[in-house]
């Protein structure tokens, strides 16, 4: 976006139907590109409401197909796919169709950015890479190639390596959270509004991203599981086995 490129940001959700995410990104194609037959194609497969024939699918893939390859002769597309474990059939065949032939056969300007909790085997013509957890050192350097050099900038690195435990997602939520409240400034390079350790030293909120992440997690966990992680939630630090018991008021076989 820094360099005026078209960027789509999505994000996959298990309790979405099936075809909802293929119609986000053929929406968002249609919408970019002004394709009328496009358009039609998207109107026919929501009017379907789920009973999709083969047809209007291949209908929908190549309409989609058309309209992108005309954007890329433009300039290039990027989209941003986050967590797409949770993607279905159609949208997995989607995002098949269109490596397979914009890419693949007429290498054009087009590129997918997608992240994971596991390994999809679906995708077949892409590099993978493992986040591994930063470190503090990691993290100064970030903040340097960020900001340049500046004065006791590895305190501010070390704050945010222990409240992030140097998960990638996380440093960039926080990141965020520096920029909204002012005192990270876009500039080239950027900089900071006051010195890295009085903003160290004051107090640093949960990002709003990662509490959504941390609530769309806890749905998952299963209900007779939910009192405990509550619990530890607050409790901040390991517990044993009988205080735990006694907090819950549970016996050791449940």
């Amino acid at each position: 976006q820094n360099i005026d490129l078209p960027v789509f940001k999505y994000t996959l959700s298990p309790n979405k139907s099936p075809f909802e995410s293929t119609l986000q990104l053929a929406n968002h194609i249609a919408k970019e590109s002004g394709d009328v037959k496009l358009n039609s194609a998207i109107n026919a497969f929501e009017e379907a409401k789920g009973n999709v024939d083969a047809d209007l699918r291949h209908q929908l893939l190549d309409y989609t197909r058309e309209a992108l390859e005309k954007l890329l002769e433009e300039r290039p597309q990027v989209f941003l796919l986050d967590d797409i474990h949770h993607s279905q059939s159609s949208f997995q065949e989607l995002i098949h169709y269109l490596s397979k032939t914009l890419l693949e056969r007429q290498e054009l300007p087009l590129l997918f950015i997608m992240t994971a909790d596991t390994d999809q085997n679906w995708l077949t013509t892409t590099t993978q890479y493992s986040l591994s957890g930063l470190s503090k050192k990691d993290i100064h350097h970030i903040l340097t190639q960020m900001c340049g050099k500046i004065k006791e900038l590895e305190i501010l690195a070390n704050k945010l390596c222990d409240e992030t435990e140097g998960i990638p997602l996380f440093l960039v939520e926080f990141i965020y959270n520096l920029l909204h409240k002012g005192l990270l400034i876009q500039s080239n390079p950027m900089r900071l509004s006051k010195p890295p350790k009085e903003i160290a030293s004051g107090s640093f909120d949960i990002p709003p991203g990662i509490r959504q992440l941390s609530r769309l997690q806890f749905e998952k966990v299963p209900k007779s599981q939910k009192p405990i992680i509550r619990l530890l939630a607050v409790a901040g630090r390991e517990l044993d086995i009988d205080t735990l018991l006694d907090c819950l008021d549970g016996d050791e076989d449940e």
